[in-house]
């Protein structure tokens, strides 16, 4: 009833806090409106205090470092005559740099002596004479704020300190690796309001100022607007009305589980069922807790629907985040459903006849389960923009791992709801033409789903076996047992298996789905990464209109516009041939460059100049790039337009058949979000009358269309097929026929160990929920007293030992793997470097003039022409600056530094290392970068060579990874062995020991007669040979006591009855010769005879009658009596003793009964437990018969299955010494009877299935007690 009330009230409580927050929310809009300027002040001014107080701490974080620096060539001691200084400049590589920050070294001749980090460049104005504060751009690409710090040592100035903090940085595109910094939309995040800051310049009121006090610039924050607070207000008290429900909705369905839990019956089951749905559509009706995961919140991207947004379940997983808690809530249903199945049954409601309805309901809702399970994996997969294909990194990604988890929870869940309800239906005990036919159907509706492509049908039968499986072994194991962390792995590991058919399923269907994709982009010559590099030729143009002014003039300028297209992404792209063209004012040909425009009439070029202009008109936009659709020789796959001075500017792209060799790598990382690269890991081809025409990718070797393939394709517009492709590699490829040509694409197959690494990930993302479900399981078997065990059985200690000794093997060979793998990649990239870059400077030799060396060479060849050569990226530098890269548009982009790192420097200059590498990081894309030293004739350092990874980083993280699932596979392949091989073990090591537990316990019974058989040669062989041998010698042993027990029962009995007839027959003797003397008196007093005779026959009958109850008592006890056992109301038995006893009662003692209101039916014979009863009253009347006030109380009550009756008296108590045999046949503590009284009570209480004790204190009384188990009227 407590409980109940405690419930009401808190339940009440939250419905309270729904009630006041709707009255505040109406209160306080209401008063926002009137105090608008003082909530905007008080706004403002908590903004500024942040923003200034996060400045200064930026100024001081500055100055510190600063600080370090010059201790640090203050302990050095150095003298700034080597510029630049490689030992000072590895010395500061050991200070941390904070992020977008940077530390320089300079002379008193601003000569660049060590730096850290990113270079900045100096700009106008940016000088030092005494610790100043300044801001400098870079363009439009980076604002910094610059500390000049003087640099002495004693009194003497030899140079300046030169810190840079970045406030803001433009990133050349925005993806997941690459985005924009902004220390301003920092303070706007953290305060709320928009935060607007000029640099320099004036655009609010209120300043900026270094801690020096000089200005730095203005800042202005927005104060919010009168709807913005009232929206704020508004927002704060939905969010407070959204929790109280949502707390509401939780308490409810916490209070419904506790009323299950406790009556766990179908009804209850049904109503905590519909609450939880209820529940959870509640949840996503009020948006909880998605409302609450908004912005930089720790868990907004499992609530944002960019990543999977599906319609299955009516937004049920409209996001991440929602499908986990769906699973979880099947999960909870699950346990309810198990709860129910475990409850103890009602007899009625379990009965046979009705065995076929509940186990067909049962594998009716598997089979629905299974396709449910199917359904949500599908839309897992395909409704998702996660990449669970992706080979970037071993583990998955977090949300890919919610989604993984999820599933599993999901399978679990709905495997104990089937478990359950099967189980409820195979303990009704189904005839086998019952279950016979039931499977049939299941196998029938399996097959019909198939055929109409519903479902997975190897989900459907693996979970139908499963189910069925644990069903039939329900009972196997408690709850905690399978919670534990033994148990749990194999379930999950068993649960991903399942679960893998189907995914792999959804993964092979959209990785087709691309395909088919691609090929269809592929034909319309619709690729988004060439529109991209076009559009970046487009806009470099644009932003050069002095070009056309000096191409007008007749100026050469052919270098300038060829830059325009060197080092870019257009030019990068080998499969693709490249122009640009000026145009007049009427769209006429002024001037071109590249390939394209050799093919292409001044007609053809004219009209697509007209349909671009068009569009820019239309768009009303600075240029248009465009993609068209028409098929042709000479259409051009992409083309830009743009303005340029007076004229125009044209840039094209059309493919063209390329060799492998041309295939540059696309820059990802390059890429603007959202960018789909349709063409990763594809090769395509396009086909017109059967003769290729061009390619993408390296796969497509022939030239010619296979006869085959093309015959086929006339009956069919595509087709899918399996192939080997040279050297075994077997490929799937997909032919498309459209409007006279074919068009394919082909990928590989997916292998053995491919299959390994998804299983793999899946698996990563179940193995997760075994840590939290093994605790919860050791967490309540600690509550429920079951933790630490008082008893282990000795196969789970075999079982964990080996699980152990699996963990033990598996983590530490995995961890040194990992390393292993590890350092194996990084010596494979170095060695991939340095032999690159080893070929690039024998690639100098040919070009070398007479008299010329390597620095020579490379100082009058262009860097394109060198790259073009090995086909790789190269960067050169001359001391610490860079001079050349083949791809310009990385240091235009400022991703690639223009400065030497100063990890490179010191290596080469400092330690005299001729090559070197070093770790790039871009946002949170790593790649490494090989430099090597260029020497001159003097053996120092001309120039640096360097090669980064930058393209082929991807596929090295992708092949690092690889071997990393290989290896984390094959370790759990071992742990699943060791743990099935401890399995295995520990049930033949137990097996022997469980059949000696059972010998020992019939041998404890005194069954010796079964024999164990041998079945191994080691030492449990022989213990069980040594136990066969003890059970013989025991049994042996037995029939020998048993002898002797019998004479030893016969001479006792003898002995017994010697005594006791000697007592009855000393009287007698006496009496009659009493009687002989009487009789020989008789002559002279014949009256005295009489009366003597009388007396001695009145004896002598008394005597008899002694011995026949003797003979009597030892009869009843000896012999085994012909029993009828009926059901009798033990109330009757006992009323009817205390009436005969009653009687018998002196007047010293008072006989009282106590019985139940209740009937106390139980089962014996009526006659047999009226003679116990009347028996353990005699022997209480004989204990009271001394006492002034004797007391004897017959009491008889239910408890639980059991019948108690009592026979208590107030008597002296039984002595200690002879409690111990007090049942023991002829023991008595009274002078008459033969003993066997107790003895024979014993016997029939033991034949009636109960037992009889005592409890007794000296002086205070004795209790005999009876249980009898009650009888539940079946009969």
């Amino acid at each position: 009833m407590l409980q109940q009330k405690t419930f009401v009230v808190i339940a009440g409580l939250l419905l309270l806090i729904v009630g006041l927050s709707w009255v505040g929310q109406q209160i306080h809009v209401r008063s926002v409106g009137q105090g608008v300027d003082l909530r905007q002040r008080e706004a403002v001014a908590a903004a500024e205090e942040l923003l200034l107080s996060e400045f200064a701490a930026t100024q001081e974080e500055m100055r510190l470092l600063a600080a370090e620096a010059a201790r640090v060539v203050d302990r050095l001691n150095v003298s700034f005559r080597r510029v630049p200084d490689p030992l000072l400049t590895e010395e500061l590589a050991r200070i941390i740099i904070p992020e977008q920050g940077a530390l320089s070294i300079y002379d008193t001749d601003m000569r660049l002596v060590a730096w850290r980090g990113e270079s900045t460049p100096l700009a106008e104005g940016d000088i030092f004479d005494r610790p100043r504060w300044n801001i400098i751009r870079d363009g439009d690409w980076r604002t910094t704020l610059v500390l000049w710090e003087p640099l002495h040592v004693g009194d003497a100035e030899i140079g300046s300190i030169r810190v840079t903090q970045n406030l803001f940085v433009r990133a050349p595109v925005r993806n997941s690796v690459l985005d924009n910094y902004d220390i301003t939309n920092i303070w706007t995040r953290k305060t709320g309001l928009e935060v607007q800051v000029d640099y320099g310049g004036d655009l609010g009121e209120d300043t900026l100022r270094s801690i020096g006090g000089s200005v730095l610039g203005t800042y202005t924050v927005t104060p919010p607007t009168e709807a913005t607070l009232i929206g704020t207000t508004v927002a704060f008290y939905d969010n407070l009305m959204a929790a109280g429900m949502a707390l509401l909705v939780l308490w409810l369905v916490w209070g419904t589980w506790r009323w299950f839990r406790n009556a766990p019956k179908l009804h209850s089951l049904t109503i905590f069922a519909g609450l939880l749905g209820l529940g959870r559509i509640a949840w996503l009706y009020l948006e909880v807790p998605a409302r609450y995961q908004t912005g930089k919140a720790p868990f907004s991207p499992l609530f944002d629907p960019v990543h999977l947004a599906s319609t299955v379940g009516g937004g049920l997983m409209r996001t991440t985040g929602d499908l986990f808690i769906g699973a979880f809530c099947i999960l909870i249903l699950g346990f309810a459903v198990l709860r129910y199945a475990n409850a103890p049954a009602n007899p009625s409601s379990r009965h046979g006849s009705i065995a076929w309805v509940h186990l067909a309901a049962g594998i009716l809702l598997t089979l629905v389960l299974a396709l449910m399970l199917a359904v949500v994996v599908q839309a897992s997969v395909l409704d998702s923009t996660l990449s669970y294909t992706g080979r970037g990194a071993l583990l998955p990604s977090p949300l890919e791992l919610v989604v993984y988890i999820s599933l599993v929870l999901l399978t679990l869940g709905s495997a104990l709801i089937a478990i359950s309800i099967l189980r409820i239906g195979l303990e009704m005990r189904p005839s086998r033409a019952c279950l016979v036919s039931l499977f049939a159907v299941a196998a029938g509706i399996i097959v019909a789903l198939e055929l109409l492509q519903w479902g997975s049908w190897a989900v459907s039968v693996g979970l139908l076996l499963v189910c069925l499986y644990f069903a039939a072994r329900a009972g196997s194991g408690s709850i905690y047992e399978w919670l534990s962390l033994r148990r749990a792995v194999p379930v999950v590991l068993g649960i991903c298996l399942l679960l893998y058919p189907a995914y792999y399923e959804n993964l092979d269907k959209r990785k087709r789905d691309r395909v088919e994709y691609a090929v269809e982009t592929f034909d319309q010559g619709s690729d988004h990464g060439v529109s991209l590099a076009v559009r970046e030729v487009v806009e470099k143009a644009f932003q050069r209109p002095e070009l056309y002014s000096a191409l007008a003039s007749d100026e050469d300028i052919s270098s300038e516009l060829e830059q325009l297209l060197e080092g870019t992404l257009l030019s990068s792209l080998g499969a693709y041939d490249a122009s640009l063209t000026v145009l007049t004012t009427g769209g006429d040909e002024l001037y071109s460059i590249g390939s394209v425009y050799a093919t292409t009439s001044p007609e053809a070029t004219k009209a697509l100049w007209a349909e671009l202009r068009a569009g820019i008109e239309l768009n009303s936009s600075n240029y248009d790039v465009v993609e068209p659709q028409s098929a042709g020789a000479a259409r051009y796959q992409y083309a830009g337009l743009a303005p340029l001075g007076d004229g125009w500017v044209l840039v094209r792209a059309q493919p063209h058949i390329v060799s492998e060799e041309a295939n540059t790598p696309l820059l990802r990382v390059l890429l603007s979000s959202g960018y789909l690269d349709l063409y990763e890991d594809l090769s395509l081809a396009s086909y017109r009358e059967g003769q290729l025409t061009r390619t993408f990718g390296r796969r497509f070797a022939k030239y010619r269309l296979d006869p085959e393939i093309a015959a086929g394709l006339t009956q069919q517009s595509s087709q899918w097929r399996q192939e080997s492709v040279g050297g075994g590699s077997t490929y799937l490829t997909y032919y498309l026929r459209r409007n006279g040509q074919v068009v394919a694409a082909r990928m590989t197959t997916d292998g053995p160990f491919d299959h390994l690494y998804y299983l793999l990930r899946l698996v990563a993302g179940g193995l997760l929920l075994c840590i939290p479900f093994s605790t919860v399981g050791y967490i309540m078997q600690w509550r429920a007293g079951l933790f630490p065990r008082k008893r282990v059985r000795y196969q789970d200690k075999v079982m964990n030992a080996f699980f152990l000794v699996g963990v033990i093997a598996v983590i530490p060979v995995g961890i040194a793997g990992y390393n292993v793998v590890t350092e194996e990649n990084e010596k494979a990239v170095q060695s991939w470097l340095r032999q690159h870059l080893e070929r690039v400077e024998s690639t100098l030799v040919p070009e070398r003039r007479l008299g010329e060396n390597n620095v020579d060479a490379l100082a009058r060849i262009n860097i394109d022409s060198l790259a073009a050569r090995v086909g790789l990226d190269l960067n050169l530098y001359r001391d610490t600056e860079l001079i050349a890269a083949s791809r310009r548009q990385l240091v235009d982009d400022r991703i690639v530094d223009t400065r030497l790192p100063a990890e490179v420097f010191s290596a080469i200059y400092g330690r005299a290392q001729h090559f070197t590498f070093v770790d790039h990081k871009l946002g949170d894309f790593e790649y490494t970068a090989g430099y090597r030293a260029i020497l001159n004739n003097s053996g120092n350092p001309a120039y640096v060579l360097s090669v980064p990874t930058l393209p082929e980083a991807e596929r090295i993280e992708e092949e690092r990874a690889r071997t990393l699932a290989y290896l984390f596979g094959a370790m759990l392949g071992l742990g699943v062995l060791v743990m099935f091989t401890g399995s295995v073990l520990s049930r033949a090591l137990a097996r022997p020991i469980a059949r000696l537990q059972g010998g020992l316990q019939e041998a404890a019974q005194g069954k010796f007669e079964h024999v164990l058989p041998v079945e191994s040669r080691d030492e449990v062989g022989a213990l069980v040979t040594t136990f066969n041998t003890m059970q013989r010698q025991l049994s042996e042993n037995r029939q020998k006591l048993a002898r002797q027990e019998r004479q030893l029962a016969w001479r006792e009995m003898a002995r017994q009855i010697a005594h006791e007839i000697k007592n009855p027959l000393t009287p007698m003797k006496l009496s009659i010769q009493h009687l002989q003397r009487s009789y020989d008196n008789a002559k002279t007093d014949t009256s005295r005879f009489r009366r003597q005779f009388a007396r001695t026959t009145a004896t002598i009958v008394a005597q008899i009658d002694s011995l026949a109850h003797i003979a009597n008592e030892f009869s009843t006890f000896a012999q085994l009596p012909a029993r009828k056992v009926v059901r009798v109301d033990l109330r009757e038995v006992i009323s009817e003793a205390y009436g005969l006893m009653r009687a018998e009662a002196s007047d010293n003692a008072t006989l009282k009964m106590e019985l139940s209101n209740e009937p106390l039916p139980v089962r014996g014979d009526p006659s047999e437990l009226l003679r116990t009863y009347i028996n353990l009253i005699k022997n209480a009347l004989e204990a009271v018969r001394d006492i002034d006030e004797g007391t004897i109380t017959l009491t008889a009550r239910q408890e639980e299955d059991q019948v108690i009756t009592e026979v208590i008296d107030n008597g002296p108590g039984i002595p200690l010494e002879v409690q111990d045999r007090i049942y023991e046949p002829s023991f008595s503590t009274k002078t008459s009877g033969a003993g066997l009284g107790l003895a024979i009570a014993r016997q029939a209480v033991e034949l009636s299935g109960g037992s009889i004790s005592f409890s007794t204190e000296l002086g205070q009384g004795t209790t005999m007690r009876i249980d009898l188990p009650l009888d539940p009227g079946d009969e």
